[in-house]
């Protein structure tokens, strides 16, 4: 998925948030099922959709997956694909992309298996997935990693490595253990370069006895870029079994990689690491270019969120504690002024039900943490009840603790079918929140009601506040919205410069007003 770090310094006013309602305008009903098989765990022959998932600016989203067959001589046609689906913003498919909506990437080896971890689209609109294959058959599993490239209408790129995929073995294994390759994420920049991130490791007697986490260049035709670290890689340093799971661009052209480290077989740890556009470390970030954040146990990356202020938010997921999170100043430090030593746990009991380990299933924290403007977080996340798995949706506050005003408890709990599996969460810009489990879409209309910038034309003052009754806005506009403190809508006015509020309940309420600029801004009202 496409990360950009980049700081925006402005000011947001107060937000409310509503109650999870469908979205009766996608889908049937609010529920898109996307009718793809929802394998969890990648092996010989499992087929899924991916967590890896990609939405356009105007909220079409590229859902990619797998499809592989069990191989066996007695069906030598059933040839392994990679397929990405596209929808549209109503959740309908995109005629215009594939075929009806779909692209499939079919290998000619039938005995190839692929499993999609990462997607992006470059700036003309071609589509990079990445992730790892293998050959069934043979004394070993041997895997290897791919890139492939898709057009922006969902047909073959044939111009990007060899007929459209790009396969390498940056790990060759001449025992009988298995090795394990994977890129889990992919960034292009500016000069259309493709940096893909992800590990290599070997087993040992089912144990991850050697490996690395390793970023590769691409250039823009697939070839590796033998400019950048050592022959196209760069591979981490740290001593112990490592990886990288997302890939970030910061100031410069230096690269932010996000991962984890296992330094013994009881715990793992957070890791950032800061590189130069040449494959180097940037050994001004952290120690020698590498930020290791510990919380205890086994620890696995989620997401880098960056502040207003040039410092840092680590996310992650710790076996035992619940939510990590870290907070680095620009230099790639602990912050000290959060949480008093730079590191936070937050764990959400649902009642009858446990949270499903990082270490069991380390896909769970992928993409399923958000920041929203205002600073505090949304996630979504899978818990179980006996053998039945079901999500919930929390609202953290921008100090990472659970915010309990949110749904009462802090969470939303839906129990929709006896597997449901979370793998992304996704803020619209229209404030509707799409998040998907298992193979299945779901949107919500307006999860925050109020998510509007404060601009530097200084508005009026809204007199009195409190009030028992009139509202004097101050001055005239277009449109006038009333929020309770659910963010459900009490009235819409046009062309006012007063309101009357003298029927409603005391409590409070949230004015938004609509500027000549397309602007909104919202301000609280307290009603007596």
């Amino acid at each position: 998925m496409k990360k950009i770090i980049f700081l925006v310094i402005v000011c947001y006013s107060s937000f409310t948030f509503s109650q999870l309602v469908l979205d009766p305008t996608y889908g049937n009903a609010g529920v898109n099922d996307t009718g793809l098989p929802s394998g969890n765990v990648y092996g010989s022959g499992i087929s899924g959709v991916s967590n890896a998932h990609y939405f356009y600016a105007d909220n079409k989203v590229l859902i990619p997956y797998s499809l592989n067959p069990n191989f066996s001589i007695q069906f030598p046609n059933l040839a392994p694909t990679i397929g990405v689906r596209k929808y549209l913003e109503n959740g309908s498919l995109d005629a215009s992309f594939g075929t009806n909506g779909i692209a499939l990437f079919t290998s000619n080896n039938h005995a190839e298996r692929f499993d999609v971890s990462g997607i992006t689209v470059q700036s003309d609109g071609k589509i990079l997935l990445v992730g790892r294959s293998h050959n069934l058959g043979g004394f070993t599993t041997d895997y290897r990693v791919f890139i492939c490239r898709l057009n922006a209408n969902g047909t073959k790129d044939t111009s990007f490595g060899t007929n459209g995929v790009r396969i390498l073995n940056t790990y060759v294994e001449n025992s009988a253990d298995p090795n394990d390759e994977r890129l889990t994420d992919v960034w292009v920049d500016s000069q259309g370069r493709i940096t893909a991130v992800g590990y290599n490791y070997w087993f040992l007697g089912g144990t991850n006895y050697d490996g690395s986490g390793l970023a590769i260049r691409f250039t823009a035709n697939g070839a590796v870029d033998t400019t950048f670290g050592v022959n196209g890689i760069f591979e981490s340093p740290l001593t112990g079994t490592d990886s990288f799971s997302d890939i970030y661009e910061a100031e410069n052209g230096n690269l932010l990689l996000l991962g984890n480290v296992i330094p013994s077989s009881t715990s793992s740890n957070l890791t950032v690491m800061k590189i130069t556009s040449n494959g180097t470390l940037n050994t001004a970030f952290g120690t020698n270019g590498i930020a290791q954040l510990a919380f205890g146990g086994k620890t696995y990356p989620a997401s880098i969120f960056p502040q207003s202020n040039g410092s840092l938010m680590v996310s992650g997921l710790n076996v035992t504690g619940g939510l990590a999170f870290a907070k680095l100043d620009a230099n790639g430090i602990l912050d000290t002024t959060f949480s008093g030593d730079g590191i936070n746990l937050t764990n959400i009991a649902v009642p009858n039900h446990f949270t499903i380990g990082a270490e069991n299933y380390p896909g769970i924290s992928s993409d399923l943490i958000k920041q929203m403007p205002n600073g505090d977080y949304i996630l979504c996340m899978t818990v179980r009840q006996s053998n039945s798995y079901n999500y919930i949706i929390a609202q953290l506050n921008e100090d990472t603790t659970l915010d309990t005003a949110f749904m009462s408890n802090g969470y939303f709990l839906n129990d929709v079918t006896a597997w449901d599996w979370a793998r992304f969460a996704h803020l619209q810009s229209d404030n509707k929140l799409v998040v998907m489990v298992s193979a299945i879409l779901y949107r919500y209309q307006d999860y925050i009601a109020l998510t509007s910038p404060e601009v530097q034309t200084v508005l009026p003052v809204m007199y009195p506040n409190p009030t028992k009754a009139s509202l004097d806005l101050g001055q005239t506009y277009d449109e006038v919205i009333l929020f309770d403190a659910l963010g459900k809508q009490v009235f819409s006015r046009n062309q006012v410069e007063t309101i009357d509020l003298s029927s409603l309940e005391a409590g409070v309420y949230y004015v938004q007003v609509a500027l000549p600029t397309g602007e909104r801004v919202t301000r609280k009202v307290i009603k007596e």
